[in-house]
């Protein structure tokens, strides 16, 4: 009698193992999914809103960032355009000329980049949009 209860209840924790197992590799896989889509922030983005201290200003109308390389980016952030080398740990771009700025990733999509960063004593949050080079040859066609 003890033996059938050992069977049943082994049994019953196959089911268990396997539901937990495939639990583990969904969250495993989104996991990586959500590293490498931080991770992929090559290319030019522009910037479309800007607020400073959480007010909207029009200060850094026609502003970009472009990641030319895993290292290199080119910025009017600062009004002067200017490339920058640049480090990026999960959710931080550091980008140190022509000075540290850091800013944090809140939200990336295929084609959103939302940042937040302090800039001379003043709180930053951008809103850029993914350009692509289809989408530049069409916007200069038009102008």
């Amino acid at each position: 009698m003890a033996y059938r209860i050992a069977c049943q209840g082994s049994f019953m924790a196959i089911p268990s193992l396997i539901c937990l197992l495939l639990s583990w590799s969904c969250f495993q896989s989104s996991c990586k999914k959500q590293d490498s889509i931080r991770s992929d922030i090559k290319g030019y983005w522009a910037l479309v809103e800007a607020q400073r201290n959480g007010k909207p200003t029009l200060t850094l109308e026609n502003a970009f960032i472009n990641f030319i390389q895993d290292s290199v980016l080119e910025t009017n952030l600062l009004r002067k355009t200017v490339q920058s080398s640049f480090v990026q740990f999960d959710k931080r771009i550091i980008q140190d000329y022509p000075e540290r700025i850091e800013y944090e990733i809140q939200l990336r999509s295929n084609d959103s980049l939302y940042l937040q960063t302090e800039i001379r004593g003043y709180e930053f949050n951008f809103t850029l949009v993914y350009v692509d080079s289809l989408s530049t040859r069409n916007l200069s066609s038009i102008n």
